[in-house]
């Protein structure tokens, strides 16, 4: 009998040291655990071997917009010390903040183990690019019934859709107006394909041709509208997915000025600007953008501007829009009657 407890006295003394040895010997910074379960619907018991996990280098890493990322290394390994396969996920360089690189660990059973390193990406207004071109339209007039008073503001319906036509065909990027706004402050970097459609003054017609053809297309335009002329009824009427209106003014695209084409924009103090302007970013319902009626300004009707809330501005001034550009005063491409495919080309490249 007592040659029976000590058996079974020694069988536990040697199950107790066994466990602490087990305990002592396996240490990890990241432990691996089971996160599948079994077609039964009965948990595992079976832990999964520990892995270690040790990321290279110091604290964040700091880089500008548009430098080269480089990995600072990593050490992987389980318990006997043999290295194991890590998945690493980088996040999207392109636009400035902070994001994070994740390192992942898994095995056949989609086990697991997840360390972060801290990325910072400073703003940068210096990056070389392509530039942006914001094509500046006006009307849209059908081919078989041209309007009588027709100048170089107008542009066919047939024009229009082949230019549409080799923007889908060469896989165009339309960026919107916030991420224009970012590639400006130099915290997003854009495709070198991309392209803004604008049309100035909202006229009735023209916006049937672009309801009709943001509709087809699929393209996003941007409606310069002045308010004053029936312009709730418009943006109820023809605001879309693809089609959004921005401010051109409630009432200021008139003359009164004497500062390039005479607007009267120009002639009016800040309080006066502002308060137009809220008009007409109430019926428009947005303030991302605007165009100066005629292309006019000055230093009281930019800071009227940027009172306002809008997120950039827009004159007549010929050229593509760069990162470090004041985003107030701002340069578009024109678009003009009579012109050609290789020429609208030629200008938006």
């Amino acid at each position: 009998m007592k040659k029976n407890i000590y058996i079974i006295a020694l069988v536990l003394v040697v199950f107790m040291i066994g466990i602490l040895f087990f305990q002592n010997n396996v240490t990890s910074t990241y432990k691996a655990v089971n996160t599948t379960e079994p077609k039964d619907g009965k948990a595992k018991n079976e832990e999964k071997p520990n892995v270690t996990f040790e990321l290279m280098g110091e604290g964040d890493i700091v880089i500008t917009l548009g430098d080269e990322y480089i990995e600072q290394g990593y050490i992987a390994t389980d318990s006997k010390g043999n290295s194991v396969n890590i998945e690493v996920n980088l996040p999207d360089f392109n636009k400035a903040g902070k994001h994070k690189v994740e390192y992942i660990y898994k095995d056949n059973d989609n086990t697991k183990v997840l360390a972060t390193r801290n990325i910072i990406i400073e703003p940068n207004i210096n990056l070389d690019t392509n530039g942006i071109a914001i094509c500046m339209y006006h009307y849209i007039y059908d081919d078989d019934n041209p309007p009588e008073k027709l100048n170089s503001n107008y542009i066919s319906l047939n024009t229009f859709k082949k230019e549409l036509d080799y923007l889908i065909e060469n896989e165009y990027y339309f960026p919107t107006w916030n991420e224009v706004k970012d590639y400006i402050d130099g915290k997003q970097i854009l495709p070198d394909n991309s392209i803004v459609i604008t049309f100035d003054d909202g006229r009735k017609q023209t916006l049937e041709y672009m309801s009709q053809l943001t509709d087809e297309y699929k393209i996003p335009m941007t409606s310069f509208l002045i308010t004053k002329n029936d312009g709730q009824r418009k943006v109820e009427k023809f605001s879309s997915r693809y089609l959004n209106f921005q401010s051109h003014s409630h009432d200021m695209h008139r003359p009164g000025g004497s500062i390039g084409h005479g607007g009267i924009f120009t002639a009016l103090s800040v309080e006066e600007g502002v308060a137009d302007l809220k008009k007409s970013i109430e019926i428009c319902g947005s303030s991302d953008a605007f165009a100066y009626p005629f292309g006019d300004y000055s230093d009281s009707s930019r800071q009227a501007i940027e009172q306002s809330g809008f997120l950039c501005a827009f004159t007549t001034e010929y050229g593509k829009v760069y990162p470090g550009n004041d985003p107030f005063v701002l340069p578009r491409i024109r678009m003009s009657n009579g012109q050609s495919l290789s020429s609208f080309i030629k200008a938006i490249n």
